[in-house]
């Protein structure tokens, strides 16, 4: 396995992988472009044969890192692609000085949330997210127009 940043020539690829996956919301492609314009070395993509089987996005603000979109091929879950791009994106992230990184995930992704627990994740009960959508844009968040 090859982790890198997410190449232009993969867009199309790793836009693909997101929408299949379950419990992921989809990517709006002018998303992606703004966060590989800002920084492309926080999307990261896993290759095996020169096949697209992962990608995971990370965004930083000055304070905290986070974890966004992380998508493995089912083919190629259980051979550690995804424990490999959170590790990579947490280097990354690290380098940049984040000290602490969140995530999300949705309440019945029973599989995601063992996955991030075991990745050394914990939840945050006392939290409760908040959202407000400044495109006037009412769909559902598990579609991705909400998110």
């Amino acid at each position: 396995m090859r982790l890198a940043d997410l190449a232009a020539a993969d867009v199309d690829a790793a836009l693909a992988l997101w929408a299949a996956t379950e419990h992921v919301a989809p990517v709006p492609r002018d998303e992606l472009e703004v966060l590989l314009g800002r920084d492309e070395r926080l999307v990261v993509a896993a290759r095996e044969d020169d096949v697209l089987v992962g990608v995971v996005i990370g965004t930083f603000d000055g304070r905290r890192g986070w974890i966004q979109r992380l998508a493995v091929h089912p083919e190629a879950r259980g051979r550690g692609v995804g424990r490999a791009l959170v590790t990579e994106v947490e280097s990354r992230l690290h380098a940049l000085g984040c000290r602490r990184v969140n995530l999300l995930t949705f309440a019945d992704n029973v599989a995601g949330q063992r996955f991030w627990a075991r990745a050394g994740y914990r939840p945050a009960p006392a939290v409760a997210l908040f959202h407000r959508q400044l495109d006037g844009d009412t769909g559902d968040v598990r579609d991705g127009s909400a998110c």
